[in-house]
C-alpha cells in the first residue's frame, strides 16, 4: 500500500505582518483622504459663510449711505422731516449733509458705541464720543437696518455681550405669488436663513435657531486725512476706510479671520 504524505506550511510571522500593513495602507489611505476632504470641505463652507458676513457689513453701511443721500435729496427743505436734511455750518449741498450725517451715525453721538478707530481722533477733529476711539470695532446685524433713515443706526462694542457674535437663525414666510397669465394666484412657503446678534433678542429668532455655528464680527472705520480743517464729520472730501472682519472657528479649534476692506467718499 502507498501512503502519501502532505505538508501543510502556514504563514510566517513576518508575512502575517506584512499582509496587515498592505490591509492597513488599502483601507486607512482612502479613510483619511476622505476625513481630510470633510474638513476642507467644512473649512470651506465656513469660509464662504464669512466672506458673505464681512461683504454684508460693508453693503449695509453703504446701503445706509445711499439711502441717505436719496432721503435728503428728496427732504432737502428744513421744514420737511424736522429739518434732519438742513444744511448745517459750511455745508452746501445735500450731498454734503448726507455724509455728516452718515459719518454721524458711525460715531458715538447718541450714547452709541464709536466704530472709529483711535488713531487721528484724540485731537481737536474728533467727532463728538470719540476722544478714545474704539479699537475693538462696532458690530451690529441687519436688523438695525430696519430702522428709518432718521434713526440712530443701533450698534454696540464689537466685544460686547449685546453682538458677541451672530448665529444663523431661520425664518419661514407665506405668501402668494401670481402665477404665468395673472388669472390666479398661489400660496408659496418658504424659509431662510439669517445671521443675527446672538446677544440681542430679536423677532427674527423667533424662527429657531440653526445651529450654533458662532461668527464674530467687527467693524472699524479710518477716516483718511484730508487738507481740510476743523472737525472730523464736516470734512467733505475725505475718504473713510471700513474694515469688515468675520472670526470663526474651524473643527480643529483654529481660529481663522476674513477680512474685507473698502473706501467710501461722499458724494456731490
Amino acid at each position: 500500500m502507498i501512503t502519501h504524505h502532505y505538508i501543510r506550511k502556514g504563514f510566517t510571522l513576518l508575512e502575517t505582518l506584512a499582509s496587515i500593513t498592505i490591509l492597513s495602507l488599502v483601507i486607512i489611505g482612502p479613510l483619511a483622504v476622505t476625513i481630510s476632504s470633510s474638513g476642507y470641505a467644512r473649512l470651506t463652507k465656513d469660509t464662504i459663510v464669512a466672506t458673505h458676513l464681512a461683504e454684508e457689513a460693508i453693503e449695509l453701511l453703504q446701503n445706509q449711505y445711499d439711502s441717505l443721500y436719496v432721503f435728503c435729496n428728496k427732504n432737502a427743505s428744513s421744514t420737511e422731516v424736522g429739518g434732519f436734511c438742513e444744511l448745517s455750518g459750511t455745508e452746501t449741498t445735500t450731498g454734503q449733509t448726507a455724509w455728516r450725517l452718515f459719518k454721524d451715525k458711525l460715531s458715538g453721538l447718541s450714547g452709541q458705541t464709536t466704530c472709529y478707530l483711535p488713531q487721528g481722533l484724540g485731537n481737536s477733529n474728533s467727532y463728538p464720543g470719540n476722544a478714545a476711539g474704539n479699537a475693538n470695532g462696532c458690530a451690529f446685524d441687519y436688523i438695525d437696518m430696519l430702522a428709518s433713515t432718521t434713526e440712530t443706526l443701533v450698534h454696540h462694542d464689537a466685544l460686547s455681550t449685546s453682538c458677541t457674535s451672530l448665529i444663523p437663525v431661520s425664518t419661514s414666510t407665506s405668501r402668494y405669488i401670481t402665477l404665468p397669465g395673472g388669472s390666479t394666484s398661489q400660496w408659496v412657503n418658504s424659509t431662510s436663513t439669517s445671521y443675527v446678534c446672538s446677544g440681542t433678542p430679536s423677532h427674527i429668532a423667533t424662527g429657531g435657531i440653526v445651529s450654533q455655528k458662532q461668527y464674530t464680527r467687527s467693524i472699524t472705520v479710518d477716516q483718511i486725512p484730508t487738507f481740510e480743517t476743523g472737525a472730523a464729520n464736516t470734512q467733505y472730501n475725505d475718504d473713510i476706510r471700513v474694515t469688515s472682519s468675520v472670526q470663526f472657528k474651524a473643527l480643529n479649534g483654529r481660529s481663522h479671520t476674513v477680512k474685507i476692506t473698502r473706501f467710501m467718499h461722499a458724494r456731490p
